[in-house]
């Protein structure tokens, strides 16, 4: 993964989290950039790498559901399970990173054609 792919991964999952949930999550969406460099440098064993994934992934689930039960992003709802299952597979950070980029430019990108 590029710097630049990095950095619009981690703001992709930021964003949903903290757009979601509120601005005091913003240094749990941090978990994200530490799960890449987690991941990069193999620092940690697997299973706090697994951990750390699955509160990752966690949070992001917890984001988008609260988000899309918002009268401004309700009509994401009909997403949300596919969006979950798609975030329960993802094996990787990177992976994970490409699911937050298009959610995070379907929901917020849509919302500004329409506005």
């Amino acid at each position: 993964m590029s710097d630049e792919d990095f950095r619009s991964y981690a703001g992709s999952y930021r964003n949903l989290v903290v757009r979601s949930l509120g601005e005091k999550y913003s240094l749990q969406a941090r978990g994200f950039e530490t799960l890449v460099i987690a991941e990069r440098g193999q620092s940690l064993s697997d299973k706090s790498i697994t951990k750390m994934r699955t509160s990752v992934k966690g949070l992001l689930v917890r984001a988008l559901t609260s988000l899309t039960i918002t009268p401004e992003f309700r009509s994401s709802g009909k997403h949300l399970s596919g969006w979950q299952k798609e975030i329960e597979d993802a094996g990787l950070a990177t992976e994970l990173g490409v699911i937050c980029q298009r959610i995070s430019d379907s929901i917020f990108e849509a919302k500004v054609a329409l506005a």
